[in-house]
């Protein structure tokens, strides 16, 4: 129960951070984009965007972002944390939960098995689940391995796993090097501000880091583009 709630709490704060990170940047939407099957721009008509139907450089409210799917997800878990394919996520240690057991909530489709032609165009309401899960296992996987490696630690290396408290720049420079590896930018003011907040009443490294990384790479900025 403490886990969950240790989650949930640093959780919302980043994704409230960077949800208004999201709002000043360039006068954009909050609305994903409509794609086709292929994951291609359309216009509001459904057909697909015309070259110079919308001026470069100036974003269109409503229609910037776009549904990072299946695939560039899966990709930005594997590169981020130093992972395998094989080791982001498997159902009983064997099935992809990615290409099989949550494919379509995650924007694939599959035709020849399950007789899907069509991708979903817009995330469903088992979307966040899925990924909620597939972050988790792949967080705690890199947690394990960097656990195993000590000082060779690839990703979690800027505290101990075990250790009862790291200092609040310990934390920091954690949840940095996480922002750089899966959102490609530094965190901002606010965002450390939350994540201090946070560090502030945790305790347990390996719990502490866990947190860190579901929080950033679950969040709206890691899933859409």
């Amino acid at each position: 129960m403490k886990k969950l709630v240790m989650l949930t709490l640093i959780s919302v704060m980043i994704v409230q951070c960077s949800g208004n990170r999201l709002k000043r940047s360039s006068g954009r939407g909050s609305t994903p984009a409509q794609t086709d099957s292929d994951g291609n721009p359309v216009d509001g008509s459904g057909r697909p965007g015309t070259p110079g139907s919308v001026k470069p450089g100036l974003p269109q409210a409503g229609k910037t972002l776009v549904w990072k799917r299946y695939r560039p997800f899966e990709s930005g878990l594997v590169k981020g944390l130093g992972l395998t394919k094989d080791q982001v996520c498997l159902e009983l240690g064997k099935d992809s939960c990615i290409d099989k057991v949550h494919l379509t909530v995650l924007g694939g489709n599959e035709p020849f098995i399950n007789g899907q032609y069509e991708r979903a165009q817009t995330p469903t309401v088992l979307t966040a689940v899925a990924i909620d899960r597939v972050v988790l296992a792949a967080c705690s996987r890199r947690i394990e391995l960097d656990a195993g490696l000590g000082a060779n630690a690839v990703v979690f290396k800027h505290f101990p796993l075990t250790a009862a408290k790291p200092s609040d720049d310990q934390i920091k420079q954690q949840a940095t090097e996480l922002y750089r590896r899966l959102l490609a930018r530094d965190p901002e003011a606010p965002e450390l501000q939350a994540i201090s907040a946070f560090g502030g009443t945790a305790t347990a490294g390996d719990k502490i880091a866990l947190s860190l990384c579901y929080a950033i790479a679950s969040s709206s900025e890691n899933i859409f583009l």
